[in-house]
This record gives C-alpha cells, sequence and structure tokens, in this order.
C-alpha cells in the first residue's frame, strides 16, 4: 500500500463473487467431492469455507497482477494508482486487461475510477499519503476495557 500513497487519483476495483471465478484442477475437483442419493457432485469452482482458499486465491492475484507497477491487491480488491494520469490510466488499463484474458469479471457496482482519496483496507489514500480512516478514530475514541468480559467485545 506504500507504494500508492501520493498518488495520482486512484481506482478501486472490486471482483464479483472472486472465489467462485476461480476454476479448481482436476485433483481438486476429486477431492472435494460430495456422494448424494442422485449420483457424485463435483465443486467445480473455489468454493468459500475451505481453510486454504484465501492463501490460494491471494497467490492466484499476485501472480496475475503482483508485478504491474501502482497497483496494490487484498484478495478481491485491487487498488491501482499513479504518478500521473496517464500512468495511472496505462495502470488500470494493464490490470482490467489481465482481468479480463483471465475470465475474470468485477462488480462494476463497487469499483471506483479516478477519486482523488480513496479509503482501502482502514486507511485513506491520496496525493499527500497515508492517513487513518474514518473509523480508526471510533476506535481510538472507545474506553480502555477494564476486564476481561469488556476486553472481548472490545476485540
Amino acid at each position: 500500500m506504500r507504494k500508492l500513497s501520493g498518488g495520482y487519483h486512484f481506482s478501486n476495483i472490486d471482483l464479483d463473487s472472486a472465489y467462485n471465478q476461480i476454476a479448481l484442477g482436476t485433483i481438486s475437483q476429486k477431492r472435494r467431492a460430495l456422494s448424494t442419493h442422485k449420483g457424485v457432485l463435483l465443486q467445480k469452482r473455489l468454493p468459500f469455507g475451505i481453510k486454504s482458499a484465501p492463501g490460494y486465491f491471494q497467490q492466484i492475484m499476485n501472480q496475475l497482477q503482483g508485478d504491474l507497477p501502482g497497483v496494490a491487491i487484498y484478495f478481491d480488491d485491487i487498488l491501482i494508482s499513479g504518478n500521473n494520469r496517464n500512468n495511472r490510466v496505462d495502470n488500470l488499463r494493464a490490470v482490467l486487461q489481465r482481468l479480463s484474458l483471465n475470465g475474470l469479471r468485477c462488480n462494476q457496482e463497487n469499483c471506483e475510477f479516478a477519486k482523488p482519496e480513496i479509503s482501502y483496507l482502514g486507511f485513506t489514500l491520496s496525493a499527500n499519503g497515508i492517513s487513518k480512516g474514518p473509523k480508526a478514530s471510533a476506535i481510538e475514541k472507545m474506553p480502555e476495557p477494564k476486564n476481561l468480559t469488556q476486553l472481548k467485545s472490545f476485540l
């Protein structure tokens, strides 16, 4: 995320049903097979709930986009910036092309483009750098837990 601070405008791409867009290999399908009275059901897509799914998905996203400058990836959220307008547009175009080539779809309702500042993972990024997001102040204002019950409630 630090490599994006001070960037010229930001775009955030959210993938639509991200895990379900990742095809499972034949061996993984067989391992996830469910035997029912109607036959054997194979999961052909990466399901939610598997312990290794987040790491596997992140690895795939890093392989697809990790080498691009001005790009930060956290699971299905892709943040894009650049040093200037043309650089940002080039970075955005490169990300969208790679997503398209790999058959990954975006959730258009949750995408943001060319924003001077953007909230990402609890922080606000802008041309001025990284600052605490709006929700961080709510946590700072909370009273300090005085016992175990309050601590559990806080966490």
